[in-house]
């Protein structure tokens, strides 16, 4: 019953997202459109798939209209793993797992696309029937960090074999901000500020 409240609560909230506009902001005020270029997501079947996993999408962010140029791209894969990220343990399940690594251009970082990226990987995970999602990041890497925080993720202890990379996982269906987001219609377009 709890999780049922939570998510009713954050039912205001999701109206203010699909408006584009701040909460208790009225109609006429929108946020600031900072931008100068769109971002569209493009997915693709991932043959190449690192993990080798049963099912598998690439997601390719792309800037620009007809002339469109990559700014970003990760990909998903789903296989069997256990909670720390690691194959060959006892709690070992089927998981979807960010394969490789969420990249965006320095010059389009920060203005939400690897967040879009995420969200599109994580939508796909849940219509494939996985709950849970896993994702490895370099430990000195802290705005990645930061992000897969806010997105929800959490840490899991790190152990010898994860090298110099931290596992962060996160529940697919949990009752929170993230979650509603990522399960609301998706925009197709990330407005960018190509004035930096």
């Amino acid at each position: 019953m709890r999780s049922t409240a939570t998510l009713l609560a954050l039912l205001p909230l999701s109206y203010a997202l699909l408006l584009d506009r701040p909460l208790g902001a009225p109609s006429g005020v929108r946020r600031p459109a900072a931008a100068s270029s769109t971002v569209r997501i493009r997915t693709t079947p991932w043959p190449s798939a690192p993990g080798g996993g049963r099912r598998n999408a690439f997601f390719t962010a792309e800037a620009g209209g007809a002339e469109a140029r990559e700014v970003g791209q990760c990909g998903c894969e789903i296989i069997t793993v256990g909670a720390d990220g690691l194959q060959g343990g006892e709690r070992d399940r089927t998981r979807a797992v960010v394969s490789g690594e969420i990249f965006v251009k320095p010059e389009f970082r920060r203005q939400g696309v690897a967040q879009r990226l995420l969200r599109e990987a994580e939508s796909r995970a849940r219509s494939w029937g996985v709950d849970e999602m896993i994702l490895m990041v370099k430990a000195h890497n802290h705005p990645a960090q930061r992000l897969y925080e806010k997105m929800g993720y959490v840490r899991e202890p790190v152990s010898k074999e994860h090298g110099n990379q931290i596992c962060m996982r996160r529940h697919l269906f949990s009752p929170d901000m993230h979650t509603l987001r990522s399960l609301l219609p998706q925009r197709t377009t990330v407005a960018l500020d190509t004035s930096r």
